[in-house]
């Protein structure tokens, strides 16, 4: 029997096998997520999935790779920008994890992963890397969300999952304001209305995010939230109670 995304894809050689996404704004806690659901054994893509998701980490700290030449030799975990170079690799591993930051998708990354027609286009509404201004404005949010989405890579493989952590605003800004202070960084956006913009572009990716997903075909959707008591939430039900603390973030 065909799966889902086989009867959909036509005659698209898919010879990898699954594609786990986990997707959220600069500082919503991805890494963080991903790290802590390989100790403490989280289902963070369902059952059904879990010894795929488990397969996609051959490292200890189970953390993305910057460097892409190490990525593709010792681990299956990479982040978005990784895609050109992955398009391009004739046999990468078969069950993969991309680390994807929304913000970064509208800055740069829809744009170096579109054909060079989708480029044109994005060139028309806006320079690249988008400035800050412009961040918040849900064309360019929109296309550049569809052109990454659309990028011939994710046709390769039999099925998709997507696990999008969300993190409201203010909460996204602490985590991220705690993480570059702890890394001697200055936030960026400290004063009132570099917050605002902010604020703005981080409804406009995740509405674009939301309203784009359906390119992927994706055979499993999971929204991932930590609730007020500390516990990690998936699609309304709790997968890991005592979350925070059990990490040492309580």
């Amino acid at each position: 029997m065909k799966s889902k995304r086989q009867s959909k894809q036509g005659n698209i050689n898919q010879d990898l096998q699954t594609c786990f996404i986990i997707a959220g704004y600069t500082g919503a806690g991805k890494s963080t997520i991903i790290r802590t659901s390989h100790e403490l054994e989280i289902r963070l893509f369902g059952e059904e999935f879990h010894q795929q998701f488990r397969d996609t980490s051959q490292l200890s700290s189970h953390t993305e790779n910057d460097n892409y030449d190490e990525a593709i030799k010792i681990s299956a975990n990479f982040q978005g920008r990784h895609i050109r170079k992955l398009t391009k690799e004739q046999h990468p591993p078969k069950n993969i994890l991309i680390q994807l930051d929304l913000k970064h998708v509208v800055h740069r990354l829809g744009h170096s992963a579109a054909t060079k027609k989708e480029q044109k286009e994005i060139e028309k509404l806006t320079k690249v890397p988008t400035p800050r201004s412009r961040k918040s404005d849900p064309k360019i949010c929109d296309l550049m969300m569809s052109c990454y989405l659309k990028n011939s890579f994710f046709q390769r493989f039999k099925s998709i999952v997507v696990n999008t952590v969300y993190t409201d605003f203010e909460q996204n800004y602490r985590q991220y304001a705690s993480r570059e202070t702890q890394q001697g960084k200055t936030v960026q956006f400290d004063d009132a209305d570099k917050r605002e913009t902010e604020k703005k572009a981080h409804a406009a990716m995740h509405t674009a995010w939301r309203n784009n997903l359906h390119i992927l075909n994706p055979e499993r959707q999971f929204i991932t939230t930590v609730n007020n008591d500390g516990d990690l939430i998936s699609n309304d039900q709790c997968i890991c109670m005592n979350w925070k603390h059990k990490v040492g973030l309580a």
